[in-house]
Order: C-alpha cells, then structure tokens, then sequence
C-alpha cells in the first residue's frame, strides 16, 4: 500500500516529451524511470509546448497543471526552460528572469514545490554561449524567488477572522518583516555565494587586455 501519493506536472518545450529520441522517452522519462520511491505512488503529467517562451509558459502553466492536481495529492512542479527567449527581438534577460520569478512565486503561493531545469545546451556553440550568460542572474533570481512569499496578499482575509484568532494579522505581518530582513541580507550574501565569472560584469580583465608588464 502506498502511503504518499505526488502528482507531477512538467511544464517546458518538446525535448521535455521526448521530441527527437528515439525511444520517445526524453530526459525527463529517463530519470522518472530511473526514480526508485517505495511507498509512493508518482503520477506524471508532461505539459509541453514546442519551442516556447518563458512569457508564454508564465502565462499557461497555472491554467494547465492545475487542472492535474489534486487536495489529496501532494503536488510538484517540473519547469524546463527553452532557449526560445533567444529568438525574441525584444526580449531580454530581465524580462526572462521576471517571467521565471513569476512562475515561482506563483507556485510558492500555493506551496508547490518546483525544480527549475535548463535551458537544455544544443550543438551550436555560439548559442550556448549566450545561454551560459544567463546563468548567472537566473541563479540569483531563483534564491531570491524561492525564499520569499507574498504574504500581505492574505492580510485582508486575516484581519476579517473572528475574535479568536485575531493573532493571525501579526503572524502575517511578522512573517513580511522576517522576509525584508532575509532579503537584505541576501543582497549582500547572493552574490558572493552565485558569482558571476564575465570580467565584463565583475570588474575583471582577460589576460588579452592585461597591461603587459614594463620592461
């Protein structure tokens, strides 16, 4: 008898349902076959959308895994980002990055654990390149975006309570000034912990730009 039952929705582009494999498996068929859960029953929902961006999967992903959860399933979200954003002429990083946040406060909001995976590299190295950029504020964005909640959007619903839990509003309260001072605190340790390596952005020098030495 199985004692847990999760369900998984897995939202990205149409490598995550096995597009060009030739078992039509994927990654992400590979490592659920591979998972080993005794005492659980896993059921798996891939939602994925050839080539898709990440404004487009911020705005469809709630609409479509929500219809495969359940109040007596523990949910999970899967998230396998696309290189789709780098096709886009007016699209940028922030605005990746903001898509993606969106998503995972979304999913915080409602206590669904996500894992983020991706963008998937290809062979063309140039476009590699300009992923691995991205690496790094989307790193950051994911520390900042997997601590924090938005918990002053329940306050109204907590100042109607009755009279015996007329504690809830300072619960709420005290979980936001606790959240502030995790995030200032996260200005300064983020960067430290997630560095970015560009000597563009870091203040640095390749050893091609490097003052040669005075003889």
């Amino acid at each position: 008898m199985n004692d847990r039952r999760i369900r998984i929705a897995a939202v990205g582009d149409h490598l995550l349902a096995g597009a060009g494999d030739a078992r039509a498996i994927g990654w992400w068929g590979r490592v659920l076959a591979r998972t080993q859960a005794p005492g659980v029953e896993l059921e798996n929902y891939v939602l994925a959308v050839p080539h898709e961006t990440t404004e487009d999967l911020n705005e469809r992903w709630w609409g479509e895994a929500s219809r495969r959860y359940s109040e007596d399933t523990e949910n999970r979200l899967v998230v396998a980002l696309s290189d789709a954003d780098l096709d886009l002429e007016a699209s940028s990083t922030a605005r990746s990055r903001l898509n993606l946040a969106n998503v995972l406060d979304t999913a915080s909001q409602r206590g669904i654990p996500v894992l983020v995976v991706g963008p998937t590299p290809t062979l063309d190295e140039e476009r590699n390149a300009r992923l691995a950029r991205l690496d790094v504020p989307v790193s950051r964005a994911l520390v900042f975006g997997g601590v924090t909640r938005n918990s002053l959007v329940v306050l109204p619903l907590a100042l109607a309570l009755p009279e015996r839990l007329a504690l809830t509003p300072f619960v709420v309260v005290t979980q936001t000034l606790v959240e502030l001072v995790g995030m200032v605190v996260l200005v300064r340790l983020v960067p430290a912990l997630v560095r970015d390596r560009d000597p563009r952005h870091s203040g640095g020098t390749t050893p091609s730009h490097r003052k040669a030495p005075r003889p």
